[in-house]
């Protein structure tokens, strides 16, 4: 009997390990959806996604602004923060968003962080187009 409500209560705890599992994942991992595309307000035509220029140009103010110091690009950088593959999790006003530290962020991430990244809401447009451009190609 004893062995019965063993394996119950171990099927149950797995069960439950994998239903948060797959929520904290979806919590983690922002839709590309309808939600995703509304709140895209920068055209991908504008952007110039595939323009390896404009990814270069991005590179380059990558660097100029040290922002190794806080992410990391394929293992070069602060590994707390990695950007890898981060074109491919949120669009582009999402990626502006998170540059700037817009203030639809707050609750999202910490102040702290936020306030940091506002500095750079006086990046140019150019600047901050190229800086998407580039983050998108990873």
């Amino acid at each position: 009997m004893r062995e019965k409500w063993a394996r119950r209560i171990v099927y149950l705890t797995g069960a439950l390990v994998v239903l948060l599992s797959a929520a904290f994942a979806a919590l983690q991992n922002p839709g590309t959806g309808e939600s995703a595309a509304k709140m895209s307000s920068v055209s991908t035509d504008a952007l110039g996604a595939a323009d390896p220029q404009r990814i270069a140009a991005g590179r380059e103010v990558y660097q100029q602004h040290y922002c190794s110091g806080c992410h990391a690009i394929a293992g070069d950088g602060n590994p707390r923060n990695p950007l890898d593959h981060v074109g491919a999790k949120y669009s582009a006003r999402q990626l502006h968003d998170r540059i700037t530290g817009a203030e639809s962020l707050r609750g999202i991430l910490p102040d702290q962080v936020i306030g940091l990244k506002q500095r750079y809401q006086s990046l140019s447009e150019a600047d901050l187009e190229a800086l998407v451009v580039y983050l998108q190609s990873l």
